[in-house]
């Protein structure tokens, strides 16, 4: 077999997704199709992301996460946090996405000049801690609503694999396998 001749016929892209490296390899003898169904294939990641992320100060997430509720929630945000319910549901809250206040005191602790290494204060944990309940998330196809106000959610432990399936629907859509 010929290798070089094998990566020529990969049509790919690399880039930051979710703020991770990212990247799409597609093997099609048609260069021209690879490249169309790799197009909506990044077309895509970049919808989705605008969606799920914390990294884009407009994504669907910051602006739930600032306001406290979404009204006409896009209707991928609904599913994954439906998703991301039923899975708390089914670990007793072990997953929870609601755990953002808790990421967010170690981010303020550490993220500054002179943070103790022992980690921030208990009374800071505290106090995120107690707002740490997936229970207190609703999520119907009209509103996303966060039960007490300085809740937040992080979808860094569900959102990327979300994104993955839909991208592989896309591809076998397309009729790659």
């Amino acid at each position: 077999t010929d290798v070089r001749g094998e990566e020529e016929r990969f049509t790919s892209w690399r880039g930051l997704a979710m703020g991770n490296l990212t990247r799409i390899e597609i093997r099609d003898p048609d260069r021209a199709r690879a490249a169309r169904i790799l197009a909506a294939a990044t077309q895509e990641v970049a919808r989705l992301e605008s969606l799920f992320t914390l990294y884009r100060t407009d994504s669907a997430l910051v602006r739930l996460n600032g306001a406290g509720l979404l009204a006409d929630p896009p209707l991928d945000l609904v599913r994954l946090l439906a998703e991301a319910c039923s899975f708390s549901e089914r670990t007793g809250g072990a997953f929870d996405v609601t755990v953002q206040p808790i990421w967010q005191a170690y981010a303020a602790h550490f993220f500054v000049a002179g943070g103790d290494p022992a980690g921030p204060p208990a009374s800071a944990i505290r106090r995120a801690t107690e707002l740490v309940d997936y229970r207190a998330l609703e999520v119907e196809p009209a509103v996303i609503r966060l039960g007490r106000p300085g809740m937040a959610l992080t979808l860094n432990g569900i959102a990327p694999g979300y994104m993955t399936d839909r991208i592989v629907e896309l591809l076998k859509n397309e009729g790659l396998e």
